[in-house]
């Protein structure tokens, strides 16, 4: 193979030069054994999402389950105890 510099006036190739140019053909080359691999990562990907997704829907659901069954979860708030009671004075000093 036969390579030259793109500027006139320089007869040889920078070290980016030769750097970009390795890149390319190194991707041209492997291009499709890239593509291959990174079918298998979207795949493996896709099924790790759905293992998670699954697994949280389990957890979900066994998690309302224990609620309602456990009486022990359930607690007897005083009236006005709930969400949104809060009340908090401010003062200024003149």
């Amino acid at each position: 193979m036969m390579v030259w510099s793109d500027a006139p006036k320089e007869g040889f190739l920078t070290r980016e030069g030769i750097a970009a140019m390795r890149s390319k053909l190194t991707n041209t080359i492997f291009r499709d054994e890239m593509l291959q691999i990174y079918e298998r990562k979207d795949v493996a990907y896709k099924e790790l999402i759905e293992a998670a997704q699954d697994t949280m829907r389990e957890l979900i659901q066994k998690m309302e389950h224990q609620l309602c069954d456990n009486p022990s979860s359930r607690t007897d708030a005083p009236a006005g105890a709930g969400a949104g009671n809060y009340h908090r004075e401010s003062s200024m000093a003149i």
